[in-house]
């Protein structure tokens, strides 16, 4: 069944509207997967007729897709992306938004590898006590690391899920590698330490070999 709409403008503003789609995927379709309409899911697709997600953006083109937030107002803010996650049982490390970054291996037949990640999460929901951690993952050796970097109440971890215990905590070096490594070519220190306070300025505890 065709419809053919020959007015320049369709108005219906005299009242609101419900339009009830076929339950089907691309039940609606626009200029040819411009914009797709999943009725049966309940998804929205962009480039795609078939979307898997809420909303699907799909493209064949170099550097596309995507997406542009402008902001053109003539202050100090700007545009912006935000994550809620609002429950009736806020518990501690709720996860509360994430970013996840997939892609093919050279499997013979070709996995969906995750290769990064990162994420916000509420370390403590505690009412005036409030803290959370930022957590960026990769792919390691064939298994996910997402404790690559932490960044929780302050503090910094690299390879440390819980780094409470120190500004910058460092953890699971790998077998032939520097904990750290400076490599300084100017007339400054490499590493320089500051201490006014009582105790221990630099404290090693070897206990390995030589």
């Amino acid at each position: 069944t065709a419809l053919n709409i020959t007015a320049d403008v369709i108005d219906l503003s005299d009242a609101t509207k419900d339009i009830t789609l076929n339950a089907a995927v691309d039940a609606i379709n626009f200029d040819s997967n411009t914009l797709s309409i999943d009725a049966s899911n309940n998804r929205i697709g962009i480039g795609t007729a078939a979307p898997d997600k809420d909303l699907h953006i799909k493209s064949s083109s170099s550097s596309s897709p995507t997406i542009k937030i402008e902001n053109t107002h003539a202050d100090d803010n700007s545009g912006g992306l935000q994550f809620y996650k609002i429950t009736t049982d806020e518990a501690d490390n709720d996860v509360l938004g994430n970013i996840r970054f997939y892609g093919y291996n050279d499997a013979g037949t070709p996995e969906t590898i995750q290769y990064g990640l990162m994420y916000c999460k509420s370390t403590d929901v505690s009412d005036g006590s409030e803290d959370s951690a930022w957590h960026f993952g990769t792919m390691v050796a064939g298994s996910e690391d997402n404790n690559n970097l932490v960044l929780s109440s302050g503090n910094v971890g690299i390879g440390d899920s819980d780094p409470s215990e120190a500004k910058l905590s460092i953890t699971g070096v790998a077998s032939g590698d520097d904990g750290i490594k400076v490599v300084q070519a100017q007339t400054n220190p490499a590493i320089s330490i500051s201490k006014t306070g009582t105790g221990t300025g630099l404290y090693i505890n070897h206990t390995g070999g030589s």
